[in-house]
């Protein structure tokens, strides 16, 4: 901002407001003939008009800086979001991935498949009880058909192998004859 006496010549828009007492700040040509705001102030006599002025150029580079600033600011925060929502995405979405393909190795026939919690540590802990409930189920499931099969081939009251097994084995055995 500058302050100077002014010329008649060059500073009559501002010296026209100051001798109506005008209140006006709309733009205007300063003394070096650039567009510019300005305030003016008598002296005590009104001998004197002091004048400063600032030109359009210097405000809006002061403008044209913050918004710089500001979307510098905000470019940061977008991406620190996104790394962020990344972050966060990657922990939820990991467990979920070893839980679907523990699902399908358990319904290809690998019954006592187990998720490494190691491998999930740093999951939301709901995530980590899932997984912790789904290793318990498999063990179960495992157990479960353990027995089945154990029932399916052997008598309960004899504890020897049935006649299914005895088919079945027997089957087997006598095209290992007939081959060798």
């Amino acid at each position: 901002c500058r302050i100077h006496a002014v010329s008649l010549t060059t500073g009559w828009e501002i010296f026209q407001r100051a001798k109506a007492n005008s209140k006006d700040q709309s733009v205007y040509l300063g003394f070096r003939g650039e567009r510019v705001y300005g305030q003016y102030q008598w002296s005590l006599g009104k001998n004197w008009l002091v004048v400063g002025e600032i030109t359009q150029k210097e405000i809006f580079k002061k403008l044209n800086e913050l918004s710089i600033t500001i979307i510098i600011i905000s470019l940061i925060a977008l991406l620190l979001s996104i790394a962020a929502a990344v972050i966060t995405a990657s922990k939820i979405e990991r467990p979920i991935r070893y839980l679907l393909r523990a699902t399908k190795i358990i319904q290809s026939g690998n019954y006592d498949y187990q998720i490494d919690a190691d491998k999930i540590r740093k999951a939301p802990v709901e995530l980590r009880q899932l997984v912790a409930t789904f290793n318990l189920m498999s063990d179960r499931l495992k157990s479960n058909i353990s027995l089945l099969e154990h029932s399916a081939w052997m008598d309960q009251l004899t504890d020897l192998h049935n006649r299914r097994y005895i088919m079945l084995e027997g089957n087997k055995q006598l095209h290992a004859c007939i081959l060798s």
